[in-house]
């Protein structure tokens, strides 16, 4: 048996696990340590994409009141208005 196209990715070490496996006589000694290969890629992109989440919600938390553009806009409307008020008196 000779592979001769794959999709699987660059970095999960082929060609060294058809060196070690019997694709001849049993492809399950390939197909079982590829598919570990595969599942432990999954895992990892799954723990980055949470992790992502998970930095977002913590630097959302972080933010306070002040930093919000909100607030911001409101504070300088607000000392703009104080400023008017104390020049008119």
């Amino acid at each position: 048996m000779r592979l001769v196209r794959h999709n699987v990715p660059p970095f999960i070490p082929l060609t060294l696990l058809i060196e070690q496996s019997r694709i001849q006589t049993d492809i399950w000694t390939l197909l079982d340590p590829l598919s570990c290969q595969l599942k432990a890629f999954t895992a990892r992109k799954r723990q980055l994409q949470l992790l992502k989440i998970r930095l977002f919600l913590i630097l959302r938390w972080k933010k306070t009141p002040l930093e919000t553009p909100l607030h911001k806009a409101l504070s300088t409307r607000r000392t703009r208005e104080t400023s008017c008020s104390l020049s008119e008196t």
